[in-house]
């Protein structure tokens, strides 16, 4: 079960599926998450906690949820652009989720064009590295195809291969979304 955490996010991607920038209004609490959502995975048996955003990783009570989590047995993953891992260090050696997906849309020029952010590419790549040593379980690269990248793809290959990533993915290519997409 995916849960949007936030729509706050530091960058400005312009695919974003969730068109994340500020927090929203009536963004659940930690309490209501708790019980609304981890309440209920585990009654239902315990699926995957996905959480995602925006950058869920802004949510100054994310430790608490995924402590929360962890102590009532539901592994979790974390879809992430990355730049905050290295803050949240602790949150992953102490609670490592089951798999980490990080965002790599493009060598490094493009990915910081991209994501609107000089330094995310490098971000990214650190975080796979800090994730790894923290024990996650699996730690992907995951990509959305746009028409600014697609000719560029192999290119990461290389990269991605270097990183120590399990993997890479395109979950939204193709995929129509908000902000900014016809620019893609």
């Amino acid at each position: 079960m995916q849960w949007i955490a936030t729509s706050a996010c530091n960058l400005t991607c312009p695919h974003c599926y969730s068109s994340a920038g500020a927090r929203a209004e009536g963004e659940l609490s930690a309490d209501e998450v708790e019980r609304l959502v981890v309440d209920e995975l585990v009654a239902l048996g315990g699926p995957m906690f996905v959480i995602a955003g925006g950058e869920a990783l802004l949510r100054k009570d994310i430790g608490r949820i995924v402590a929360t989590a962890h102590a009532r047995g539901l592994r979790w993953s974390v879809h992430t652009h990355g730049g905050l891992i290295e803050r949240r260090r602790e949150l992953f050696a102490a609670h490592p989720p089951a798999l980490a997906a990080v965002s790599l849309d493009g060598p490094r020029e493009l990915h910081d064009r991209f994501r609107g952010r000089e330094g995310s590419f490098d971000a990214a790549l650190a975080a796979v590295g800090i994730l790894k040593a923290a024990g996650c379980g699996k730690v992907v690269l995951g990509t959305t195809v746009t028409r600014l990248n697609a000719d560029r793809l192999s290119e990461m290959f290389p990269t991605v291969l270097a990183s120590g990533a399990g993997g890479a993915s395109s979950p939204a290519a193709g995929r129509p979304a908000s902000r900014g997409w016809s620019r893609c």
